[in-house]
C-alpha cells in the first residue's frame, strides 16, 4: 500500500485535480465524513468516478482510539 497526501482547492478545477489525483492512483473506494454541507460540492464532483463512494457521519468515525487528526483519521 502507498501512502500519499495532497492538498486540493475546494473549487471546481480544485476537485476535478482532486478526482483526477485518485483515478491516477488507482483508488476504488472513496471515503469521507459528512460534515455540515461542506461535503457536497466534494462528493457530488467524485459521484460515479468510482466503484465505492462512502459518505459517513462524523460522529460515527471521530472517536477512533490512537487516532486524534484529520490526517492520521485519513490514513486509518
Amino acid at each position: 500500500v502507498t501512502l500519499s497526501k495532497e492538498t486540493f482547492n475546494t473549487t471546481r478545477k480544485g476537485l476535478e485535480d482532486l478526482a483526477r489525483f485518485l483515478i491516477d492512483a488507482g483508488v476504488s473506494t472513496v471515503v469521507m465524513e459528512a460534515t455540515g454541507v461542506y461535503w457536497k460540492p466534494v462528493y457530488y464532483t467524485l459521484e460515479g468516478l468510482f466503484p465505492q463512494l462512502w459518505l459517513c457521519n462524523a460522529q460515527h468515525v471521530k472517536n477512533v482510539p490512537g487516532r486524534k487528526t484529520d490526517l492520521s483519521d485519513a490514513e486509518w
